[in-house]
């Protein structure tokens, strides 16, 4: 554990994050304590807070500090059909660039035994160890985003209209963050589904992305308790959720927060495609 002027921070493992400890998120959150957490949330990209006793509203005063919220709240439960099952590691909404994604918070309200973990993956930590010649040949690489939640939840689906054939974007293979500047190695397996430039030398240079992502010592796996506060940077980190069973009983409030007004993510390098 180590001191962070009146922070008590404790690293959560080779994956990055760290945990932040005695400090009462309902409570008065003052400015410059404010901006201390932000500079911990900048800095290692994810936080967990454990015991904390929030309301709806105090999530929305919190989070909305952080940046713009995209929704009030959302509720993830397996009540309902987006709450249920296994949810594949990705990116939030990086099929969508006009609604960069800074970062979620998810809070654990109900939590039985053996409820799913949430997992992370560490894309910064990825980049950082892939070998020189690998970075060198995604230096002008673009990725296709894509995703049509009416294939993945079918009848179920009753959310916003979805363009023909689902959302569809591009991003650099490797994103520097806008804030930190960080390079990320950008690619998930739910949402990345080719190599922009050339789809047929492209098929292993994205199988060897996602391929390095699965190293054990980029993971972090969230085992949840009640009232756990688990706050990420949605471009450093992708997330996923393990299957459990439909008896236990789960439901966290998810915040999304975006970029303040003006900050856009690093663009593509040239290859076109019209955006949903």
């Amino acid at each position: 554990m180590r001191s962070e002027d009146d922070l008590q921070i404790e690293p959560l493992g080779s994956a990055g994050g760290v945990e932040i400890l005695d400090i009462d998120l309902a409570g008065d959150l003052g400015d410059a304590t404010f901006r201390k957490v932000e500079e911990v949330f900048d800095r290692e990209s994810l936080v967990v807070f454990r015991n904390q006793e929030l309301t709806p509203e105090r999530g929305r005063q919190i989070f909305s500090r952080f940046g713009p919220l995209v929704e009030g709240i959302g509720v993830v439960s397996n009540q309902d059909a987006t709450g249920r099952g296994e949810l594949q590691f990705h990116s939030e909404r990086s099929f969508q660039r006009q609604i960069p994604i800074r970062g979620l918070a998810l809070y654990g309200r109900e939590v039985g035994a053996g409820g799913a973990a949430t997992l992370f993956i560490n894309c910064a930590a990825a980049y950082r160890d892939l070998p020189g010649p690998v970075r060198a040949r995604l230096a002008t690489v673009d990725t296709v985003h894509s995703f049509d939640p009416r294939v993945r939840l079918g009848p179920d689906y009753g959310g916003p209209e979805v363009p023909a054939g689902g959302w569809r974007t591009i991003h650099p293979a490797v994103l520097r963050h806008p804030l930190t500047g960080v390079p990320i190695l950008f690619v998930s397996p739910w949402f990345t589904t080719a190599i922009a430039e050339d789809a047929d030398a492209g098929d292993g240079l994205l199988d060897q992305m996602l391929g390095h992502l699965t190293d054990p010592s980029f993971r972090y796996r969230h085992q949840w308790r009640p009232n756990d506060l688990v706050l990420w940077d949605n471009l450093a980190f992708i997330h996923a959720r393990e299957p459990y069973l439909e008896s236990t009983t789960r439901v966290l409030w998810k915040y999304e927060f975006r970029f303040a007004d003006g900050i856009e993510l690093t663009p593509p390098h040239g290859t076109r495609l019209t955006t949903g």
